[in-house]
């Protein structure tokens, strides 16, 4: 993403269009800059610290090939410590390692490859926005559930019609019977024994 610097020389000012932000100094707008624009996934556009954090997010969110890997039971989930080359088969896993092994802190955002970063108020917005959306979508429901059903006696419902129309189709038995039937289904021929008679005895 390009951002473009403009420097106003009444003001002195350094703004960024994408945030509408000023900056007094360019070392806060540079900063500013790498915090919000430099490690930015281009597939969901969540922000992250720093390119490590972005390439683990890409490599364990958007990586068709890994997850390939991972459903076939593979360790896809990379230790955030850059020296240690552990790979784990869930994030569970990697964070007991990295509280046990590296020192982390029990309460570290491991999420963190998975949310980004979010400051306390972009959650805050975050989690409005998606009780709004539910409230939303439960009045929908409900405006749906209202909404008077018609009742026509003449007419039948089409899945009703299209299963009698499948059933009068198959020839379903009506009855079935496991091991030795009830009723002998083939009825073998038995052939009378002919009684001897004086002329075949002769």
């Amino acid at each position: 993403m390009i951002t473009l610097l403009i420097i106003s020389c009444r003001s002195k000012f350094i703004r960024c269009d994408p945030c509408r932000l000023e900056f007094s100094s360019i070392t806060a707008y540079e900063y500013h800059y790498e915090s919000r624009h430099a490690n930015v996934c281009s597939i969901c556009q969540k922000i992250f610290p720093g390119a490590e954090w972005l390439k683990l997010h890409l490599d364990e969110l958007h990586n068709v090939l890994l997850k390939l890997q991972k459903e076939k039971g593979g360790k896809i989930h990379k230790c955030y410590v850059e020296t240690c080359s552990k790979y784990f088969s869930t994030p569970k896993m990697r964070r007991l390692h990295l509280i046990d092994k590296h020192k982390y802190p029990k309460h570290f955002p491991f999420d963190l490859v998975f949310t980004g970063t979010l400051t306390f108020e972009q959650l805050k917005k975050r989690d409005k926005k998606n009780k709004r959306r539910l409230k939303q979508r439960e009045a929908i429901e409900m405006d749906v559930d209202k909404k008077p059903k018609r009742k026509n006696s003449f007419k039948q419902d089409p899945m009703d019609a299209l299963a009698q129309e499948f059933n009068q189709k198959l020839k379903i038995p009506q009855t079935i019977s496991f091991g030795r039937p009830t009723k002998p289904v083939l009825r073998k021929r038995q052939r009378k024994k002919k009684k001897d008679s004086a002329m075949d005895i002769e």
